[in-house]
């Protein structure tokens, strides 16, 4: 299972995060000199704040696609960062995303909610900066066991190597619950039921902000979703399925295997036995190899007062057990190049792509996921260029040659797409 995530991370890393970044520039329309010049402003500018200006993006999109991987699911949220200014796309994951029971897709969903933990410093200063109400939420509690998904979190803090402790009060972080929920604010747009964002701090229960859940330029007032969810392979419910839901049975198999083979091996080199109280030995007896252990015992006395059961090497049925579900699993998680590892080297061109493409079937349908997850990503962070852009415009530079993109540039007419292609099956 380990070595099928590395696999696919590192595949689905390279394919959607280039070194120059993961957006290209699409007219849409008729093309013309001018648009295409369009096009290019806002990819380069979009490249640009995820390459150089936001430093946690790429390393954020690496931890997305390890959890893509084994957990099925992972989830990005785009904003405006009160703090940083800019337009940002963070992590969620799926543990701190959740959803009524009925939810297929975002899309459809009755409400979600984003669980988020805040260090008490970030907290003062959403405060200050009014993006949350100023309201007294006095010391947050010690851990999170008012979390549904502590059990998960325990698992990873063991892998992690984190000792279980009470951290100092200063170290304590408020948890804030932001609902996105059709919600009936008394007093307001006539008393009608609208899509709005509530944050709800854990401990103290308190509301401290409800924002407007759609474009302020929209005049039907749609729920705005900028949440954008990455799944593995779609199941029938919310969540995706992951290498963990689908090998986990043949990987407990194969340790279960594995571990027989090592019990068995075990017992044959080392063997113990039975030994009969009338052996007179010294009260403790170490034995190593090339040590002579001193008794009062005969040799036909000892013959007689030790016992060893008929010990036999590892059968070789464990070793044809472990390698069949050694197999299975690969085959199904496609961790092996079969078709090309086995393949002849002197067949015809054509059948070596045809192949390598057979092979690449799997990782392509993830890719197209992952991809159609990415462009909604860009197309929401592209919004939010276009809201948030001074009317002068925004300079700035690339290798080369200085650039500036203007805010008319994000208009209808120019789309953002990912780079990547999932009907290319190899670079």
């Amino acid at each position: 299972i380990v070595e099928a995530v590395v696999q696919f991370q590192s595949r689905a890393l390279a394919e959607l995060f280039p070194a120059t970044g993961p957006a290209k520039g699409v007219v849409l329309g008729e093309i013309t000199k001018a648009l295409e010049a369009q096009a290019k402003r806002v990819a380069d500018y979009r490249n640009y704040q995820l390459t150089v200006i936001d430093k946690t993006y790429f390393p954020e999109s690496d931890r997305l696609l390890w959890g893509v991987g084994y957990a099925g699911s992972m989830f990005r949220k785009v904003y405006r960062d009160p703090l940083l200014r800019q337009n940002v796309a963070r992590l969620i994951k799926a543990a701190d995303f959740l959803v009524p029971y009925s939810a297929t897709t975002l899309q459809d969903a009755s409400r979600y909610t984003h669980v988020i933990p805040y260090s008490q410093f970030e907290m003062k200063q959403l405060q200050d900066s009014g993006f949350y109400s100023d309201t007294d939420l006095g010391i947050p509690s010690s851990t999170r066991d008012a979390d549904d998904s502590q059990d998960l979190r325990d698992a990873q803090d063991k892998t992690e190597g984190k000792a279980e402790n009470d951290l100092r009060e200063e170290d304590r972080e408020h948890v804030v619950y932001e609902m996105v929920v059709d919600y009936l604010v008394p007093g307001i747009e006539g008393g009608k039921v609208l899509p709005y964002v509530l944050s709800v701090e854990r401990d103290s229960l308190k509301t401290i902000a409800i924002r407007r859940g759609w474009k302020e330029s929209d005049h039907d007032r749609r729920r705005r979703v900028q949440v954008v969810h990455y799944p593995f392979i779609r199941g029938d419910g919310f969540y995706g399925l992951g290498l963990l839901h689908m090998a986990a049975g043949l990987g407990q198999a194969g340790t279960g295997a594995l571990r027989v083979i090592l019990d068995n091996a075990a017992w044959a080199a080392l063997q113990g036995g039975f030994k009969s109280k009338d052996a007179k030995l010294p009260t403790q007896v170490k034995r190593a190899p090339g040590l002579w252990t001193d008794t009062e015992m005969t040799s036909e006395e000892l013959s007689k007062c030790f016992y060893t059961p008929p010990y036999k090497d590892v059968p070789m049925a464990l070793f044809a057990i472990l390698e069949l579900i050694t197999k299975m699993g690969q085959r199904l998680v496609n961790t092996t190049e079969t078709t090309v590892g086995d393949a002849k080297n002197t067949g015809p061109v054509g059948t070596t792509v045809a192949l390598i493409e057979e092979g690449a079937k799997v990782q392509t349908a993830v890719h197209k996921r992952l991809h159609f997850a990415l462009g909604e990503e860009l197309q929401l962070l592209t919004e939010l260029d276009g809201e948030h852009m001074p009317e002068e415009g925004y300079p700035y530079n690339v290798p080369g040659e200085p650039r500036q993109v203007m805010k008319a540039d994000f208009d209808d007419r120019v789309d953002v797409l990912p780079v990547s292609d999932p009907n290319i099956f190899s670079q």
